[in-house]
């Protein structure tokens, strides 16, 4: 409801949660039981593209980075490829993932993690910068 009654992210057509932002919503797809931003304090920035699959969630706080600015003028970003999210994919709270990463189905992102490279599938990573943890095969 705040959503529409303030504005609050009002491009987005998807639940967002009143304190998460969404930027460039036009540039998400997504896929069912995904609603980017549905939790408080996240942050998704899709101004090079963000593909997510089925079954994905974004915990408190996390952060989704698509794009970094131009080091000559701050308010230009920066052509990357888009981030992709698999299938049945947990995030969990106060991740960062960045510019142009995949991560692959059925895998686990650990709180606190910071995701700079891509992500295979079936595996929990963590750590800054997030490192493959297990396999969950």
């Amino acid at each position: 409801l705040p959503q529409k009654l303030f504005r609050l992210n009002p491009k987005v057509k998807w639940p967002v949660h009143f304190t998460s932002k969404v930027v460039a919503a036009e540039k998400i797809t997504k896929g069912i039981l995904c609603d980017p931003g549905d939790n408080p304090n996240v942050y998704i920035q899709a101004n090079n593209g963000l593909i997510i699959g089925n079954n994905v969630g974004f915990g408190s706080g996390s952060k989704v980075i698509s794009a970094n600015h131009s080091h000559t003028n701050h308010s230009e970003h920066s052509k990357t490829s888009p981030i992709i999210i698999g299938n049945n994919v947990w995030i969990g709270a106060n991740v960062i993932i960045l510019k142009g990463v995949s991560i692959g189905e059925h895998s686990v992102i650990a709180a606190g993690s910071v995701v700079r490279k891509d992500v295979d599938s079936y595996s929990v990573y963590g750590g800054v910068p997030a490192k493959k943890l297990k396999d969950l095969v």
